[in-house]
């Protein structure tokens, strides 16, 4: 996910928002209908995101850098 980002219920701007994911969160695409990704996180929840807001390229957080020596 790119960026802060709302889940709706059906694959469409007016449909009830879920939940909110934060950037970065790890998605399994489950469908695609036109602009929409169905989607499901590691919790199980899914529904539908616009498919502007995820990135193809997995992202990586460094969490403790390693330090030179």
């Amino acid at each position: 996910l790119k960026d802060l980002s709302y889940i709706h219920k059906e694959a469409n701007d007016r449909s009830t928002k879920s939940w909110q994911l934060i950037a970065g969160t790890e998605l399994s695409v489950l469908e695609q209908d036109n602009n929409w990704i169905k989607v499901k996180d590691n919790q199980n929840h899914s529904g539908w995101v616009l498919k502007t807001a995820v990135s193809e390229i997995p992202l990586a957080i460094i969490v403790n850098e390693p330090k030179a020596k």
